[in-house]
C-alpha cells in the first residue's frame, strides 16, 4: 500500500517525506505496543509477589497450627513419653522447614509489593 502511494507521488521529495512519515507512524506504534508489553509484564510479576505473599501467609499459619499442636502431645495423658517424643520430634521435623520457608516467602513477597507501591507513587 504505501509502495502504491509512493509510486503514485513519484520518485521525488514528497516520496521521501511520505516513506519518512510513514517509517515515523510505525515507529510510534511499536513504541506503544512495547510499553504494552511492559505494563502487561508489570502487572504479571506485581499479581505473582501478592500471591507469593498470601501463600507464604497461608503456610506460616499452617505451621503455627502444627506447633501449637505439640501443646497438645505434651499434654494428652495417654501418650507414654516415649511416643510423646516421636510425635514432637516428627512435628518439629515437618513444621520447621515449613515455618522457615514461609517467613522467606513473606519477607520476599512484601519486600518485592513495597517495591512496586513505591515505584508507583514515584511515577
Amino acid at each position: 500500500m504505501l509502495l502504491q502511494e509512493m509510486r503514485n507521488v513519484g520518485n521525488g521529495s514528497e516520496s521521501i517525506i511520505m516513506l519518512k512519515n510513514e517509517i515515523n507512524s510505525l515507529s510510534g506504534s511499536v513504541e506503544s505496543v512495547g510499553n504494552a508489553f511492559k505494563k502487561n509484564l508489570e502487572v504479571r510479576l506485581d499479581t505473582q509477589n501478592l500471591i507469593q505473599a498470601v501463600s507464604a501467609i497461608t503456610q506460616l499459619g499452617f505451621a503455627i497450627n502444627s506447633f501449637k499442636n505439640i501443646g497438645e502431645v505434651i499434654n494428652n495423658d495417654d501418650l507414654t513419653s516415649l511416643d510423646k517424643f516421636g510425635q514432637i520430634a516428627f512435628n518439629v521435623s515437618m513444621t520447621l522447614p515449613m515455618l522457615l520457608t514461609s517467613i522467606k516467602g513473606l519477607k520476599t513477597g512484601l519486600t518485592e509489593i513495597g517495591k512496586a507501591v513505591s515505584l508507583g507513587n514515584d511515577a
